[in-house]
C-alpha cells in the first residue's frame, strides 16, 4: 500500500480435486491447503486460509521475501486502477478457468 492504497496484485493459483467424499483445495504457490464437503466449501476455506497466512507473514514483517521464495506473480497497479479500491491489507478476486 501506498497512501492507503493498492499498489499491486498477486496471482496464486488454486488447485481443487475431490479426495472421496471430500474437496481439497491447494494453493499451488503457498502450499496452504483446505479439506470441506462441497466445492464451494473448499474454495471459501481456501480462501480464509490463504488470507490469514498473508496478513500474519506481513504483520511479522517479512512478506517481501516470503513472496519471493514462493515465486508469487506481482503485478503493478497503474494509478487508475487503484482509485475506488478497498482499504484492506489483502483482497481477493477470484477466477475459475475450465
Amino acid at each position: 500500500y501506498e497512501n492507503e492504497e493498492p499498489v499491486e496484485v498477486v496471482l496464486l493459483t488454486v488447485d481443487y480435486h475431490r479426495e472421496g467424499e471430500r474437496w481439497l483445495a491447494e494453493c499451488v504457490e503457498l502450499g496452504t491447503a483446505a479439506y470441506a464437503n462441497t466445492l464451494e466449501d473448499s474454495r471459501k476455506e481456501a480462501l480464509d486460509a490463504v488470507l490469514l497466512q498473508l496478513n500474519e507473514v506481513q504483520r511479522l514483517g517479512f512478506i517481501e521475501g516470503f513472496l519471493q521464495e514462493h515465486r508469487v506473480v506481482r503485478i503493478p497497479l497503474t494509478r487508475s486502477t487503484r482509485s475506488g479500491a478497498p482499504k484492506q491489507a489483502w483482497e481477493v478476486s477470484l477466477s475459475a478457468s475450465a
